[in-house]
């Protein structure tokens, strides 16, 4: 998966036992995937974006953080998608310490959710 692609369709149960189907979200809300291994120091950074869900759902965006493996993304991954589907920010393989931070995360959000639709879909 890189910037621009479309993401995947997914089901998946998040870290705190929630099921999450995206075909529920798609064309609904924007959306923050992160993929951590079910062991090791990514934990925290789970913890960490759980506490902060409430910053990350502020740009009618869905925060899903799941250890359940996806086809095409390594462990300890985030991606950020518009409501379209359209992969906006990636960043995949890191350790969870090398991840973007929550602030980082909203700022992106930002970016996307005061994104033009009908000019986005000029340049193409």
């Amino acid at each position: 998966m890189r910037r621009g692609d479309s993401l995947p369709h997914f089901s998946v149960t998040t870290v705190d036992g929630r099921r999450v189907e995206y075909a529920d979200l798609w064309q609904r809300k924007n959306v923050v995937l992160v993929t951590v291994p079910a062991e090791g120091s990514a934990a925290g950074y789970a913890s960490h974006l759980l506490r902060d869900r409430e910053r990350l759902s502020a740009h009618n965006t869905a925060c899903v953080v799941t250890a359940d493996p996806l086809d095409g993304l390594p462990p300890a991954s985030v991606v950020i998608a518009d409501q379209w589907g359209e992969i906006q920010f990636i960043a995949t393989g890191q350790p969870a310490e090398a991840l973007p931070t929550v602030a980082e995360l909203v700022e992106w959000l930002e970016h996307v959710q005061h994104q033009c639709p009908e000019c986005q879909g000029e340049t193409r």
